[in-house]
């Protein structure tokens, strides 16, 4: 048996305190709301994921590993040359 049972009050969780309490604290009752970048993330995840679970033989894995550094590498090396298209601003050097 549980030694503070027979000290629970029920009454503590009630749906009225429930409700008093979450009009008391609106701002810890917000759901979480994903970036765009992060669904896209956890999608390709979950595939990439599936993919690989669904491969038998260790040859097939690092190709399809390799495939996904691959694209993943194309895709970062294009977000960062449009990032960045002036390097020199990354370091406040401004043309004089």
């Amino acid at each position: 048996s549980v030694k503070w049972w027979s000290k629970f009050n029920p009454e503590l969780i009630s749906s009225k305190r429930l409700a008093e309490w979450y009009k008391q604290h609106p701002d810890l009752c917000k759901t979480s709301i994903t970036a765009p970048e992060d669904a896209n993330f956890l999608s390709d995840r979950s595939r990439l994921l599936a993919s690989l679970a669904a491969i038998s033989n260790p040859q097939q894995f690092m190709s399809k590993l390799q495939e996904a550094v691959s694209a993943f590498s194309d895709t970062d090396s294009i977000t960062s040359t449009t990032d960045n298209i002036n390097e020199d601003d990354c370091y406040g050097i401004t043309d004089l």
